[in-house]
């Protein structure tokens, strides 16, 4: 399961967004050979319709194609103007100014333009303690007045202006390198509607400006989009998006197969008999993600993970060529660092901690432990996923033999184990996370009294390398800083890296001009 940084199309937390899926044609059964409709399930019941709340990767890629934000990722990964038609920043990179489409609105029945007052709205809204947004409130931090929000001390952010219906500016405290890539991550909302549904989005009122609109959510079935036939960049070329909801992956294989669906993300064994069967090679699609899978000790929680010899130890425990090789039957690739490939930091010349037990083995000892003598049985927690399970079984299978240790495995709904990480609660879990720039993969989460640091992890020399990586706008200065800053997170094993992601599907040829990012 990964717990995507974004709450956009592909993406919970915050937004990033957006790949509007185009298709001509259908599926072969169930699919008239006129209709306009693209089929793929919802792996999980979407647990919120409102984007701050959401932290399913499918139910952000869902709400992606609702709401929009002022910028976007496009498919290069370069940002790109969205609901913003332009932006200036100022000198000292502290003041953004944004001037939005005159012609973008919101969807019927509201039907009205969007506006600056709507972009401060939105962004007030995502802060204010009731929101319980932790993650949101992680990215937007800096902006000036921010943290009064937060804190509930204050009802309107000073560092948000509304200089006339089509122009806003956002102020931080301190110049950022990052900021702008962050307003990826906020969709902007009707306020009216909001509010008539008590502050909560739910399919009663899930009004956005996107290219699509919900049509219908019967929950346990599924969710049903129509065009938008007022979008203000142009009406989608899909009439409709239907996503069944299928919480079985070999039952979404089934319908796809049945020709009910015509996308299918598939398991990674499957995929590799998939793209040697004549039949379905070229349905084959390996997505590449700006993600990476990884291994938390939180030492809050267990106070034995203080001691770096014992994280190390465990760090070098793991046999992650069997994982890469049984798990993902090769799919993906073994990750050195926590940034994923692609992104800014990413480093080919990482020293990881390789796999030797009897290095390990040394370590432990030397930490009081001498053959796991004394040491606690520890539980590896994740959410519901195959491959997070089969990792386990061999993340405990390792331990036992190379250490000594005893671990249980304990699988949990997405919801409640996203809710209790972010409360300090789990001690020993695997986790994912995807995001385009460094400073969400390494400030947001490993930074010393961070706002959505939930590893636990505390490091000087971290704290100071993305802080001065975090401040610095010279993209060849700011790369090396945030790799000198994964580094350090690897050294003093903030996480163990397992993978980069890149996921399997199966894409109908029906299916024209599919596009996505990475995010």
């Amino acid at each position: 399961m990964i717990q995507s940084k974004f709450v956009g199309i592909l993406l919970p937390g915050a937004v990033l967004a957006l790949s509007v899926l185009m298709a001509t044609g259908c599926g072969k059964k169930s699919l008239t050979p006129t209709s306009n409709t693209l089929r793929y399930a919802l792996i999980e019941e979407p647990a919120s319709l409102d984007p701050p709340s959401s932290t399913s990767l499918d139910t952000n890629e869902l709400l992606g194609n609702i709401f929009e934000g002022l910028v976007i990722y496009d498919r290069d990964m370069k940002l790109a103007p969205w609901l913003a038609d332009s932006w200036e920043i100022s000198p000292d990179h502290m003041t953004y100014t944004f001037h939005l489409n005159p012609k973008a609105k919101f969807h019927s029945p509201v039907s009205r333009r969007v506006t600056a007052a709507d972009v401060k709205w939105s962004l007030e809204r995502v802060l204010k303690p009731a929101m319980k947004a932790p993650l949101l409130n992680a990215l937007f931090v800096d902006v000036e007045g921010a943290q009064a929000v937060i804190d509930g001390k204050a009802e309107e952010c000073s560092g948000i202006k509304v200089i006339n219906d089509t122009t806003v500016t956002i102020k931080t405290t301190r110049p950022c390198s990052y900021i702008l890539q962050e307003f990826t991550g906020l969709f902007i909302f009707c306020r009216e509607s909001v509010e008539k549904g008590g502050n909560r989005i739910s399919e009663k009122n899930c009004v956005g400006t996107g290219p699509f609109i919900l049509s219908d959510y019967k929950s346990g079935k599924g969710v049903s989009l129509i065009a938008n036939p007022d979008y203000y960049r142009g009406k989608p070329k899909l009439d409709k998006i239907e996503r069944p909801i299928v919480l079985s992956r070999e039952t979404s294989r089934l319908q796809y197969e049945a020709g009910e669906t015509q996308i299918c993300h598939t398991s990674y064994a499957d995929h590799k008999s998939d793209h040697v069967n004549t039949k379905l090679k070229e349905q084959c699609l390996l997505m590449p993600y700006y993600g990476t899978t990884y291994m938390v000790m939180q030492p809050d929680v267990l106070p034995e993970f203080k001691d770096l010899r014992v994280r190390k130890a465990i760090a070098e425990a793991i046999d992650l060529d069997a994982i890469i090789r049984v798990v993902y039957d090769g799919a993906t690739v073994k990750a050195k660092g926590l940034l994923p490939i692609g992104v800014l930091g990413h480093d080919e010349k990482i020293r990881p901690n390789k796999y030797d037990p009897t290095h390990a083995q040394k370590l432990l000892s030397e930490a009081g432990y001498p053959g796991g003598k004394g040491f606690p049985s520890i539980t590896l927690q994740f959410a519901t996923d195959p491959e997070a399970s089969a990792t386990s079984q061999i993340v405990r299978e390792n331990l036992r033999v190379n250490l000594g240790i005893d671990v249980q495995i304990k699988e949990r709904e997405a919801g409640t184990f996203y809710g209790e990480i972010g409360k300090n609660k789990v001690a020993f879990y695997i986790v994912g996370w995807n995001a385009p720039d460094p400073h969400d993969f390494l400030t947001i989460q490993l930074h010393t009294g961070g706002k959505y640091n939930t590893t636990g992890f505390k490091s000087a020399k971290f704290d100071e390398l993305s802080d001065a990586a975090d401040a610095e706008f010279d993209p060849i200065k700011r790369e090396r800083l945030y790799s000198q800053a994964d580094q350090t997170a690897i050294d003093e094993v903030a996480a163990v890296p397992i993978n980069y992601n890149r996921f399997p599907y199966l894409i109908h040829p029906s299916v024209k001009n599919l596009d996505y990012n990475l995010g």
